[in-house]
């Protein structure tokens, strides 16, 4: 038999095996994996400003180290709306970032501040989803030092409507 990794109780410790379980079969809740995790990286006042995925797909986000904060956007028109409002598709400099390390300016404070987000502080040992067919955004640090994630994309029999209507702006239709 083969040699697994343990807790600190002594217990088999394989995220991937367990996931990977998850995959196979009829019944599946799991259709695709990214076959790699990405591991994000950030000082204080870095991140990633708000955009779209090009494939719309669930992410889960394991904190590692300092906080990030995440906002991501109701799917349909709302993330369409923040869109047409905070992202310049010619000149990504000119894309609404949020600060972790100063006070926000006005642009800034608006989408912080806009009904249709919903705003996570995610520390060390959280684990965060989301669609990121969604518009989102990233802050790291957030008063706390430099923070790292990371991220393993999945594709659920839930979230394939969207991919196959190729918009994701609307991932997983309407409004809500």
């Amino acid at each position: 038999e083969e040699e697994r990794e343990a807790d600190a109780r002594g217990l088999p410790c394989d995220p991937g095996r367990a996931l990977a379980r998850q995959c196979g079969g009829p019944g599946a809740a799991v259709l695709w994996r990214e076959p790699f995790a990405r591991l994000f990286l950030g000082d204080p006042g870095s991140g990633t400003p708000l955009h779209v995925d090009l494939v719309p797909q669930l992410e889960v986000s394991h904190a590692a180290a300092g906080a990030k904060l995440v906002g991501v956007a109701r799917r349909g028109t709302a993330t369409r709306a923040l869109l047409e409002a905070h992202v310049d598709g010619r000149e990504p400099l000119c894309e609404t970032k949020v600060p972790s390390h100063r006070p926000p300016d006005a642009a800034e404070a608006a989408l912080l501040a806009h009904p249709a987000v919903t705003l996570a502080l995610v520390l060390p040992g959280d684990v965060l989803a989301f669609n990121s067919g969604q518009a989102h955004f990233a802050a790291n640090g957030a008063g706390t030092g430099p923070s790292a994630a990371v991220y393993h994309g999945l594709v659920t029999a839930a979230t394939a409507p969207a991919l196959l209507r190729g918009d994701p702006g609307a991932a997983a239709g309407g409004d809500g």
